[in-house]
């Protein structure tokens, strides 16, 4: 994989391997990586794009000449779920600053060539599966055009609702699906449970095992071929090492309660309908899966 690639030499002198990596293609990637990320970001940020205008909903009885409401758009706002900006510092900024102090820390040992290869890595991950999860549920948001349930809360629709006559309305309100809170939370926290599972569970112990036969198969195969009976007694199982990284694998997830946390909110506070905060769980868990494989 790309984390365990040589971006230099490795005799441990930091200086010609920084070099050499700064005048790799890798340097070129880890560039559009962060374009990518930032374009994305300033599209959806500096551009007001408008969503479907889905008509409202209601029923004229013809009889009394009254107007029936959606009861499913008719809900009150019960409370004030996490912030959109505290979301995006829990879950992206520092499950990043995280990963970044994880990858030095973890791999200040290795050679420098190791490092930056993982630093690298992380980074590109991180732009590159929030990009996407940005342009997936914004695209999804804006084609669907789907009504919130305080949307009439939120409208104030005029007497024969037709528009809505509240001065302070967004277009957020026809912006119910996906969740952008869950799709963004479980981008973050996804990605923040696979680097503690690959980098000190269970994917960590099984690569490290991985490693110890490999390299004992290549002994054994340099001597007789009696040699390779040392190989059972030395390749015994560490029981308390993987029971260890077992724990620590399912203590892993807690990141992704968090992410549940914060979705189940959206529909506590009717902010969303639990179809919503379903498909921006998939999305975003499912985009952070598929770019973490990309360079883990």
């Amino acid at each position: 994989s790309d984390n365990n690639e040589s971006l230099g030499d490795r005799d441990g002198h930091d200086s010609p391997t920084r070099t050499k990596y700064w005048k790799s293609m890798k340097l070129g990637e880890l560039l559009l990586c962060f374009t990518f990320w930032f374009s994305t970001w300033a599209v959806f940020k500096l551009f007001d794009i408008e969503p479907y205008q889905r008509p409202i909903p209601f029923q004229y009885l013809d009889n009394s000449g009254d107007y029936v409401r959606n009861l499913t758009n008719n809900e009150s706002r019960e409370g004030d779920s996490i912030s959109a900006s505290i979301l995006v510092f829990i879950a992206e900024l520092v499950q990043l600053c995280l990963c970044l102090v994880h990858a030095h820390c973890w791999h200040s040992g290795s050679s420098p060539s190791s490092l930056h290869a993982n630093v690298h890595s992380t980074l590109c991950v991180f732009w590159v599966a929030n990009a996407l999860n940005r342009i997936a549920t914004e695209s999804v948001k804006n084609y669907t055009g789907y009504l919130r349930p305080i949307f009439y809360e939120e409208c104030v629709p005029d007497d024969q609702y037709q528009g809505c006559t509240s001065d302070d309305i967004g277009e957020g309100i026809r912006k119910s699906f996906p969740s952008g809170h869950s799709s963004s939370s479980f981008v973050g926290f996804t990605l923040l449970t696979l680097f503690i599972h690959a980098n000190f569970g269970y994917g960590n112990y099984k690569r490290i095992q991985d490693q110890k036969r490999l390299h004992l198969l290549i002994a054994a195969a340099r001597h007789s071929s009696d040699s390779t009976s040392i190989i059972p007694d030395t390749l015994e199982t560490d029981a308390v090492s993987s029971l260890r990284a077992r724990v620590i694998s399912t203590l892993a997830l807690f990141p992704m309660g968090v992410a549940t946390y914060i979705a189940a909110q959206r529909v506590r506070y009717n902010m969303h309908f639990p179809a919503d905060v379903v498909g921006g769980s998939i999305m975003g868990g499912g985009i952070a899966v598929f770019v973490h494989g990309l360079w883990f």
